[in-house]
């Protein structure tokens, strides 16, 4: 009868991801992995889309100039959840929700008062707070002020060595200010952006403009 149970004892399964502190840490990191993907598959040469899809775009260092990329960027037409980057966009956001509320919802289970459950449960906010960029801001800024309350200034640490690339109370922060910004809540987004500067051992602005792109 054993040849018929089919708990694996090598492979990562939903069992470990969902039910430890461990198992949270690494079902966050797959998180950034989601995050990093074009939308629409990496083989689909839509590097534009992904411009899109990060809503930084349209600046004084890069324009789209046609095609629906153009479109979304100057808000001047009709869209449907059929339409080409539109679809992409909701598949590849709504994908990434999926994951972070699995997360959330084991995290919560397991309790909060563990300090990596805590992490995992704010890094898992983050990402359901910066992919839900439509109308639910109220749900966006929830999220995100949760996951300021959870992270850290600094980047963490794994037996001694730095986890660059993981998203830091700053971060959070950012995209709040992100998210005030498009409700014309400038207080908040003044606010949330002199939290950072004022973590100089961090962060800093540069001196001078013209060395950022050195």
């Amino acid at each position: 009868s054993d040849l018929l149970n089919l708990e694996s004892k090598t492979d990562v399964t939903n069992n470990y991801l969902f039910t430890t502190p461990e198992g949270l840490n690494t079902a966050v990191t797959g998180l950034y992995s989601l995050a990093r993907e074009l939308p629409g598959g990496a083989d689909n040469n839509e590097s534009n889309l992904y411009i899109v899809t990060m809503c930084d775009f349209n600046t004084d260092i890069a324009i789209l100039r046609a095609g629906v990329s153009t479109s979304i960027g100057r808000l001047n037409t009709s869209f449907t959840p059929s339409t080409g980057d539109v679809n992409k966009f909701w598949k590849h956001h709504y994908g990434i929700i999926g994951k972070a509320n699995e997360i959330i919802v084991a995290a919560e289970a397991l309790g909060l008062d563990d300090s990596d459950v805590l992490h995992a449960w704010s890094e898992a906010k983050f990402f359901r707070g910066r992919s839900y960029f439509e109308e639910l801001m109220t749900l966006m800024t929830t999220d995100l002020d949760d996951a300021m309350k959870g992270l850290d200034w600094s980047l963490p640490q794994n037996n001694g060595n730095v986890l660059y690339g993981r998203v830091t109370k700053a971060t959070a922060k950012h995209v709040r200010a992100q998210v005030a910004m498009w409700e014309s809540d400038w207080d908040t987004a003044i606010e949330e952006c002199e939290d950072i500067f004022k973590q100089e051992g961090i962060y800093s602005m540069e001196k001078k403009a013209e060395n950022v792109f050195n």
